[in-house]
């Protein structure tokens, strides 16, 4: 009989701890709002927040690489567009040494001038960013343009993918702004108005002038499709900010408890352990008669 009583109260003592347990366990969550202290707690829900971390994650990854490839066409744009600056300066003096008025003294300094612009210009199409160089395709270790302006680049596109099987080409084309690719050699062009300044052949001039009137065009229209490229950027960028702010939705879902699900289920511990308690206390007083009465 004492063994059996003995292990009558155990098991009391047993399930009134695990009571208190969990009681503990629904009042912690009722304090936090977060549902899901361990996975255990509901499996379905678990699997919901799992997955939504998972999605956020992803989603953090996409975004990082906008960032980065939002950065280079930036740099890229404003490359261009120094470039376009320095094209019309060049432009402006084929003009001004195209007319009879000006010395070979005046077109020596000019032809000086273009000199330091052709190099202005090189620079900028050599431009590099944290990756590497901008205008040289796939090749982005070496620069795109020798120092004879020579494009050594290639035509490869750099694909970003911002989304799930969704890529943007994000490089500039360096041969399409700068050589005959896309019209015209841009440096070949300096080389031959600084000629023609040096020599006072005013013909050469006017001819040349024109034709870097359409460079001037043609580094235009690449910074034109680097603008495009930029929209499209921005577009998946916000398509992006608003998965993540669905999917951080989703997650919280997931994890925050259902306030009157909580108390409902905390009120049906208490009443248990209630019952349980005035259950031991019973049997306690029925074991104290059977063994002192």
């Amino acid at each position: 009989m004492r063994i059996s009583d003995a292990t009558r109260m155990d098991r009391l003592v047993s399930n009134t701890s695990r009571l208190e347990g969990k009681i503990a366990t629904v009042s912690q969550r009722v304090s936090s709002g977060i549902a899901l202290d361990v996975p255990s707690t509901d499996p379905v829900q678990a699997s919901a927040y799992l997955r939504a971390r998972g999605n956020l994650g992803r989603m953090k990854g996409y975004a990082d690489a906008i960032r980065d490839g939002k950065g280079e066409l930036e740099l890229a744009e404003g490359s261009l567009t120094q470039a376009q600056d320095i094209i019309a300066r060049g432009r402006e003096i084929a003009l001004q040494a195209a007319n009879s008025t000006y010395s070979a003294v005046d077109r020596s300094q000019f032809a000086a001038e273009l000199g330091q612009l052709r190099d202005q210009l090189l620079a900028s199409a050599n431009q590099e960013g944290p990756n590497g160089y901008l205008f040289g395709g796939s090749k982005m270790d070496a620069p795109p343009f020798s120092a004879a302006g020579i494009f050594q680049g290639n035509g490869d596109q750099r694909l970003l993918e911002v989304s799930p099987g969704f890529t943007i080409a994000t490089n500039a084309s360096g041969a399409q702004a700068f050589t005959a690719a896309g019209g015209q050699d841009v440096f070949s062009l300096f080389a031959q108005l600084q000629t023609a300044v040096t020599s006072n052949d005013v013909n050469a001039i006017a001819t040349t002038g024109k034709l870097i009137a359409d460079a001037h065009q043609q580094v235009g229209t690449a910074r034109g499709e680097v603008g495009y490229t930029m929209q499209r950027i921005d577009l998946a960028d916000s398509a992006q900010n608003m998965m993540q702010i669905l999917w951080k939705q989703r997650q919280g879902e997931a994890s925050e408890i259902d306030p009157a699900q909580v108390y409902s289920e905390l009120s049906a511990l208490q009443n248990t352990l209630t019952q349980s308690v005035s259950v031991a206390r019973t049997q306690l007083q029925t074991l104290s008669v059977n063994r002192f009465g």
